[in-house]
């Protein structure tokens, strides 16, 4: 699923620090409504810009500038990365009585709910890492401190997701999913016993929110030795992290860089989405040395400079900060 959306998305722009960013496809300035055409390798395709109305597993329906909702059926289900009632850009083409997707461009950010609502429900968050990075676990401890510090949420002991995940995989053998008449393993029964791991963690960590944090290892593009992917950009040859709330875009790329992006889930007790953002952290090479050469950049070496982090932390969890109470001071 992923595979298929990066195929189509070659850079992300960021619009000023007022906004949210937006991935997009292609670089095409839209003024026009559901009825603006554009051209590609020779082939005609529609483009709506708008307010995406209603996300479901197999279509977006989305409210152009003529106030006129247009549903496209989807491949991807984007039911996990829109939210309804945010902006989107939609390519889409005539299929049959209706429409199908080619691309869409969509928030890093999603509020699913309110984030002024999200604040007053939740009190406690438990922690669902999910990487196999080295350095995975800095980053987690830096975000959970955040959080603790200027969210004023109560961070359960991290422990807990590892040691529910062991007792649930106790509970759930594959055997367990064998089909005891046909003898053939049934994978839905396997995939349906592992949903219950974001209910049950709440429960027993006795949490109001569940965050999941992913880190990815991803493909960068490269132009004038820095990075941009995911809402930010890093100069590969400096030391330090540099996130800014717009991209300058320039033509061209020099190739590609690994880099660490950071995706964060946030669940309710009953397995509802809440809100959910996609960041890129740091590239994983630099240049370095008098032949300018790129070296291997591990993630731990990123999580030296708290400067840097603290304004990656502030972006990311903006829609939070601007509306959560000022931190109590204890001393």
């Amino acid at each position: 699923m992923r595979q298929d959306r990066i195929r189509w998305i070659t850079f992300r722009l960021v619009h000023a620090a007022a906004a949210r960013p937006l991935a997009l496809g292609i670089l095409i300035l839209l003024t026009g409504s559901a009825g603006l055409r554009a051209r590609q390798n020779g082939s005609s395709f529609l483009v709506i810009a708008g307010t995406a109305t209603d996300v479901t597993p197999k279509s977006v329906t989305v409210m152009g500038p003529d106030l006129k909702p247009v549903t496209i059926s989807t491949q991807e289900d984007f039911t996990q990365n829109v939210a309804a009632g945010s902006k989107v850009t939609a390519w889409y083409y005539a299929q049959g009585d209706g429409y199908a997707l080619r691309w869409l461009s969509y928030s890093l950010e999603n509020d699913f709910v309110s984030p002024a609502r999200i604040l007053s429900q939740v009190k406690s968050v438990v922690l669902l890492p999910d990487s196999k990075m080295q350095g995975a676990d800095g980053l987690t401890d830096i975000i959970a401190g955040f959080m603790k510090d200027n969210l004023g949420w109560r961070v359960a002991p991290k422990m807990w997701a590892a040691y529910i995940r062991k007792q649930m995989l106790k509970k759930t053998s594959t055997l367990d999913a064998f089909n005891s008449k046909s003898g053939k393993f049934d994978m839905k029964r396997y995939l349906q016993s592992q949903d219950n791991l974001i209910p049950t963690l709440a429960r027993r960590a006795r949490v109001n929110a569940v965050l999941e944090i992913q880190i990815e290892k991803v493909d960068a593009p490269v132009s004038r030795k820095v990075a941009v992917w995911d809402g930010v950009q890093d100069p590969l040859s400096g030391k330090t992290m540099r996130t800014i709330s717009k991209i300058n875009l320039v033509s061209g790329t020099e190739g590609k860089v690994p880099a660490a992006t950071v995706v964060l889930k946030l669940w309710s007790p009953q397995q509802q989405l809440l809100w959910s953002n996609r960041r890129g952290f740091a590239a994983l090479e630099r240049y370095e040395g008098l032949q300018n050469k790129l070296v291997s950049w591990p993630l731990a070496d990123s999580l030296v400079d708290s400067q840097s982090i603290d304004r990656w932390l502030k972006m990311v969890f903006a829609s939070f900060v601007k509306v959560a109470p000022p931190p109590r001071n204890f001393d």
